[in-house]
């Protein structure tokens, strides 16, 4: 490669580079931004279910210790009965 072909080459090599790095910059947020809307999507559900129940506060606690027996043992630890109950207060935060 002459001196012309090789800069030619290294800024295209750079622009490639560019996409790959923009790339995963937006597939990183992307993926937070649904888990985000994940977390607040399941707080919102219990938050609703538990206005169902007459006996909220231990209606809530039972519902959301059952339902991360459940999902924990499906998905993994992080739906575990403290983050399900993060989920459900985040929820309930953004709606006042």
């Amino acid at each position: 490669m002459n001196q012309i072909q090789n800069t030619k080459f290294n800024s295209f090599v750079s622009d490639i580079r560019n996409i790959i790095t923009n790339a995963r910059k937006e597939a990183i947020r992307s993926v937070e931004f649904y888990r985000v809307k994940m977390y607040w999507e399941m707080g919102e559900r219990i938050f609703l279910e538990e206005q169902e129940g007459k006996e909220r506060a231990e209606y809530g606690t039972y519902l959301i210790q059952n339902l991360a027996k459940v999902i924990e043992s499906e998905y993994g630890s992080g739906f575990s009965y403290r983050t399900l109950a993060q989920c459900r207060h985040f929820s309930e935060l953004t709606q006042l």
